[in-house]
């Protein structure tokens, strides 16, 4: 199940999409859920969060040195979890 976090940082799951979409609270991802067919995938954009690069990917660019990129940690950190 996917986790968001409230502005009080309260912890939430919901039971589906309609319960997301009444809730009055703000709400951003602390941990997605999508199907394990994606874990192969180099680059996807998942609606509401940003994109998200592969280790293969991120490794590559500091390989070649690129810049313009960030690697998002602590708070602001969204985790997947293929099921």
């Amino acid at each position: 199940n996917s986790i968001f976090k409230n502005s009080k940082k309260e912890l939430f799951i919901f039971k589906n999409f309609e319960e997301y979409f009444n809730s009055t609270d703000i709400f951003e991802a602390s941990k997605i859920s999508i199907p394990a067919k994606y874990k192969q995938k180099d680059i996807f954009n998942i609606q509401g969060c940003d994109v998200f690069y592969s280790e293969r990917i991120i490794e590559s660019f500091k390989n070649e040195n690129l810049t313009g990129y960030d690697v998002v940690t602590g708070y602001f950190k969204i985790d997947i979890d293929f099921y």
